[in-house]
């Protein structure tokens, strides 16, 4: 199970060859999926420039039109030649392509499609490896329109979507791990965005998610298998739903 969270966009430089007036680059880092950014035209190269180099080894992208993704990545900002490069095709609507660690200056992260290239979400950085979950977690699909029936056997309702929603629990987890763990969930709190992807190896059998920790709190307690006093262990639990 993978997180990517932090967005190393934030604190980039972005330009793209094609912009639509009213569907900027900006939007990439919106945390609605239904603002996208948008091209005029069928392919667009959005190119990603750091001030000093950063690691990565991740490239999310989610809610898009494009038929293939080409991923670049360049040592310094001024190279032509790429030390990294992936080429993708057959996309997940919400999908995520690993690579090694690079330190890199640029990311160039080309989009070709049939239409407009339109891209909801777009976030580069490294990937957090939590422990694995309990066996048979809780999955479910929560409905988001209103149903109204009336006194005379009638149904009618509101337009609204379907969203999944996980339900993954951990147990005997090492505190250092713990804390890491809670200061992720402390940035997340419970509406920034984050791609979850529970089986990266296997994405036929469940897909990435863009999803938020739809939670007011945060249950723990010290886990007595192996638990020590020198390396307490910690068990807990995560609601993880489904963004658009």
């Amino acid at each position: 199970m993978r997180l990517l969270y932090d967005n190393k966009l934030k604190v980039a430089s972005i330009t793209a060859t094609t912009v639509s007036a009213n569907f900027p680059l900006g939007n990439l880092m919106d945390n609605l999926l239904a603002l996208p950014y948008m091209a005029t035209d069928i392919t667009v190269d959005i190119t990603i420039i750091f001030d000093a180099p950063v690691k990565i080894n991740t490239v999310a992208f989610a809610s898009h039109n494009a038929t293939k993704c080409i991923i670049s990545y360049y040592t310094l900002s001024a190279d032509t030649g790429y030390v990294f490069r992936s080429t993708n095709e057959a996309l997940l609507d919400t999908d995520v392509i690993y690579s090694a660690e690079y330190m890199v200056e640029k990311v160039v992260v080309r989009f070709e499609g049939s239409s407009l290239i339109s891209v909801g979400s777009l976030m580069i950085g490294e990937y957090y490896t939590m422990p694995n979950p309990n066996a048979y977690y809780a999955e479910k699909y929560v409905i988001t329109n209103q149903r109204t029936d009336t006194r005379f056997g009638g149904v009618y309702g509101s337009d609204g979507v379907r969203l999944l929603v996980l339900e993954p629990s951990f147990a005997v987890v090492g505190h250092t791990e713990y804390k890491e763990i809670l200061a992720i969930t402390a940035s997340l709190i419970n509406y920034n965005p984050v791609y979850v992807d529970m089986t990266e190896s296997n994405h036929v059998y469940k897909e990435p998610l863009y999803a938020t920790l739809d939670m007011s709190e945060i249950a723990t307690q010290r886990d007595q298998r192996r638990d020590v006093s020198s390396n307490p262990k910690h068990s807990f639990s995560l609601t993880i739903k489904e963004a658009r």
